[in-house]
């Protein structure tokens, strides 16, 4: 039974098609047979790796030298493990002979990867378990033979036949071990020295294969050929067709006629009703139930699995049972892959779309994005992988007829030109709605949301000039590469969307007070509501980090990129020039800045998941949060500088003659910016003033904002920003107010009559301070009489508050209740010197006078009153 060939949706340049293995022999894996193997590995691998440890077996322990019998124990192991590395060495010199043939492709030396992984793996547990016997062979060894130093020390072992036979034994064993760890070592090396080989030869075939040039889509002796054999191939292909028509009659009995309908009715209800009804009911639920964000990232993520693998089994299931039931040749088998793939990805590119953008239901949405946006991106989705799909049957017709190799530039060509076309008239149409947008806007224009951002639409235009360019300057496969890494890295951005959704609604759950989450860890876990959400914080940045890590991996899977070689993927390929013995090149130089910019940007999300995730989660202060964010700032800075350092080569010897270059200019033009760096960092360390402290610096007084590296930021109480070099703080003279504590103290100062009490004065200001209830009791206010003279009686008040932010505020009321206090009472003010006569004070004055007049002249009547009697 002959078995279909298989093609994917990438298909090559090649003028003839391949030969097609055997059902069953080196048969290229589907799609979603790697996934769900994929999914099955990670499920089993913990447990295969608990029921069988990797690597050669352990070495068993050789006897006691006491113990007589089993002498022999040690050379039988020793064989055992010189025989494991033999049949190593064998293995790697059988990958190196077929390394040698400068004809495999691909596919060829991915098999001779997955052959040395597994070796490299043995060989590294085998060094890892025989270097720990080696140290023990020689420690028991150097006991064994170990003098005494002439000094009274250790005594001498007796040279008897027992001891000079053990000394014998373990020094054999230990010459056995070291040339077993020996031979591993060069074998390890001989492994990874292959592995190199085969990553530089898949690298070179992928820059080959990608961009050969081929004829320019705008050439006219392409479009001759093309056009003058066009009427043959068109014809044989419809004689091929008629004639594998015409002969399924034959091929067909009643069990075949059966299978192939049952697989047609079956793969027909999965692809279309069946889809249909189970992501309308997805959507119907959804509607039913309560807002949530749990709710719509879970139906996002069930409507995109299972409306995108259905087509997809469906469209595999079909074409599984005409190959088992071998009703059709290669050549047409060629040509029926493509044709129901390509229907089944459009169904799968349009759910997807639907998962993330939702027209229809912005409830449901995703992303940020309008209606007409979300309309816009699922026609071009729909446009887009039906114009790599109808290429890729075109393709599959031309190749399944033996057509010259012009057709597959001219096709390619065309298809990368119409997709270069749709997402520039996608790009144009945004930006006209949106002009249209601000234009119909009466007043000022307000940004509704949901725009195509700017790094979007500059990426899409580079795109669509890179293909366009590609295929007018023959660079044909390299166009279409691009096309199918748009529709990947636009797949893979769909998918990270509905992951980080998911996981943003788990972690809101764990924040949430009132959640089932949150009720299952309070009331059957007995954790802490502040320890949940820290919980949550840790789980949900460990999920995006591993998820984006993922889709970085993903997304350069295609350029011959694997998670095993990331770093050696990306290094140089162009050759470069040699300098103080390191190699530097522009690949080089490429790969460090981007390892210093993806470590910096590392950083300052972490420093920013810190802020705003896990710190507000804890019971620290501000200012140590600010020395903890800073300080991951430095150490991701730091860590970046190595890791770009070490991919260009630079040694510790070579840094440290740079570092004494460098010192030269410290020396002499950056000592300051050192100082001021030096002073940042005790700052942090000692922590003399922390952010949201109340300072005073010479005249400046205010908030400390930020400590960065150089300078710290003060912002004053008329909202004014003042730049402290960090020096300034160590050396000068600083006032912290909130060192210690936050507590501050109000002064206010008061002035009455000179005709007024002060005993009673003081009493009613002491009330007064009393009264207002941020003042603390402890210490208490306190009331005292600076000074008196002419102009009146100066007091001098005091009141402590918890926070020292409260100061002015309190201070501000205590002047309105203390003047009220005081009128209601008719305590009169002092006017200052120079000042007009206040009329009040007289008028007080007299009616003083008035009254002590009155009082004298009573006590003058009572005093004559009793003479008068008696006269």
């Amino acid at each position: 039974m002959r078995a279909r060939p298989r093609k994917r949706l990438t298909l090559r340049l090649k003028p003839m098609p391949r030969r097609r293995p055997k059902r069953g022999l080196n048969r290229a894996p589907k799609p979603w047979l790697l996934v769900v193997a994929a999914w099955i590995a990670c499920a089993l691998l913990p447990s295969a790796a608990l029921a069988q440890p990797a690597g050669p077996a352990p070495v068993r322990q050789s006897p006691p030298a006491s113990a007589q019998p089993a002498t022999q124990a040690p050379d039988v192991d020793t064989q055992r493990q010189q025989g494991e590395l033999d049949g190593a060495k064998r293995a790697l010199d059988e990958i190196e002979q077929v390394l040698a043939d400068t004809k495999l492709d691909d596919v060829a030396l991915t098999r001779l990867r997955d052959r040395l992984d597994p070796l490299a793996q043995q060989l590294a547990s085998f060094i890892a378990g025989t270097a720990p016997k080696v140290d023990d062979l020689n420690q028991r060894l150097s006991l064994l033979t170990s003098k005494s130093d002439g000094k009274g020390g250790t005594q001498d072992i007796p040279d008897t036949a027992d001891g000079a036979r053990l000394r014998e034994q373990v020094s054999a064993s230990r010459d056995a071990a070291v040339g077993l760890l020996a031979a591993a070592n060069s074998l390890q090396a001989q492994a990874a020295q292959l592995a190199t080989r085969i990553a530089d030869r898949r690298r070179t075939l992928f820059t080959e294969r990608t961009f050969q040039q081929s004829p320019s889509i705008v050439s006219p002796s392409l479009w001759e050929t093309v056009f003058s054999t066009a009427p043959f191939f068109g014809g044989l292909l419809a004689h091929t067709l008629v004639n594998w028509v015409d002969g399924l009659p034959a091929e067909m009995n009643t069990q075949k006629t059966f299978e192939i309908a049952l697989a047609a009715l079956l793969a027909f209800f999965v692809a279309w009703p069946g889809r249909r009804f189970l992501c309308r009911l997805i959507r119907k639920t959804e509607a039913r139930r309560p807002s949530s964000e749990l709710g719509v990232a879970i139906e996002a993520a069930l409507l995109a699995i299972i409306g995108a693998a259905l087509p997809l089994l469906a469209a595999t299931l079909f074409l599984e049972t005409v190959e088992d039931l071998n009703l059709a040749p290669p050549r047409i088998l060629t040509l029926l892959e493509p044709l129901l793939l390509t229907p089944a990805w459009v169904l799968a590119a349009r759910t997807i779309v639907h998962a993330v953008f939702a027209p229809g239901a912005p409830r449901l949405r995703l992303v940020s994005a309008s209606e007409e946006g979300a309309t816009r991106m699922l026609r071009f989705a729909t446009a887009a992988v039906a114009t790599i799909g109808i290429a890729t049957i075109l393709e599959a017709a031309a190749q399944s007829v033996g057509a010259p190799i012009s057709y597959s530039v001219a096709i390619k060509g065309v298809a990368a030109l119409a997709l270069s076309a749709l997402l520039l008239t996608t790009l144009r149409r945004a930006a006209q709605s949106d002009a249209e947008a601000e234009a119909a806007c009466l007043g000022p224009y307000v940004d509704p949301g949901g725009k195509l951002g700017g790094v979007a639409r500059i990426l899409g235009w580079a795109t669509a000039a890179m293909l366009t360019l590609a295929a007018l300057l023959g660079y044909v496969a390299f166009a279409w590469f691009m096309a199918h890494q748009m529709l990947w890295a636009a797949a893979l951005f769909a998918m990270v969307t509905i992951a980080l959704a998911d996981i943003n609604a788990v972690v809101a759950q764990m924040h949430g007070r009132d959640t089932a989450i949150a009720r299952f860890a309070h009331l059957q876990m007995g954790l802490p509501e502040r320890a949940l959400e820290q919980a949550g914080a840790l789980i949900g940045g460990g999920l995006k980090a591993a998820t984006l890590a993922l889709a970085v991996i993903l997304l350069l899977a295609p350029w011959g990129v694997e998670s095993g070689n990331l770093l050696e993927a990306l290094q140089g390929v162009i050759f470069g020039f040699s300098v103080g013995g390191v190699t530097i090149s522009i690949a080089s130089l490429l790969v460090a800045a981007v390892l210093f910019a993806g470590g910096i940007f590392v950083t300052h999300l972490l420093q920013r998941w810190l802020e705003s995730e896990f710190l507000p989660t804890t019971r620290i202060d501000a200012g140590l949060r600010n020395s903890i964010r800073t300080g991951v700032g430095y150490l991701g800075i730091f860590a970046a500088a190595a890791l770009s350092l070490s991919a260009l080569g630079l040694s510790l010897e070579r840094l440290t003659i740079v570092a004494g270059a460098l010192s030269v200019g410290i020396g002499f033009g950056l000592q300051s910016i050192v100082n001021n760096f030096v002073s940042g960092l005790i700052l942090l360390w000692e922590r003399p003033i922390r952010v949201g402290d109340w300072v005073v610096v010479g005249t400046e007084e205010g908030i400390v904002r930020r400590i960065n590296v150089r300078a710290t930021e003060i912002e004053t109480f008329d909202r004014t920003a003042v730049i402290v070099p960090n020096s300034t703080f160590i050396s000068g003279i600083v006032k912290n107010k909130v060192l210690s504590d936050r507590s501050g103290r109000v002064d206010l100062k008061v002035t009455v009559a000179i005709t007024e009490d002060a005993e009673a004065v003081r009493e009613l200001l002491l009330r007064g301070l009393r009264e207002h209830p941020q003042v603390l009791k402890e210490p208490p206010p306190a009331v005292q009489l600076k000074n008196f003279n002419a102009n009146g009686i100066d007091f001098d008040l005091f009141a402590f508050v918890a926070d020292v932010d409260a100061t002015g505020r309190v201070g501000s009321e205590l002047r309105f209740a203390l003047l009220k206090l005081l009128r209601e009472k008719g305590v009169i003010h002092s006017a200052p010197t120079g000042a007009p006569l206040d009329t009040r004070q007289l008028e007080a004055a007299f009616a003083r006078l008035a009254q002590a007049t009155g009082a004298l002249a009573e006590a003058e009547t009572a005093r004559e009153l009793p003479k008068r009697v008696a006269r």
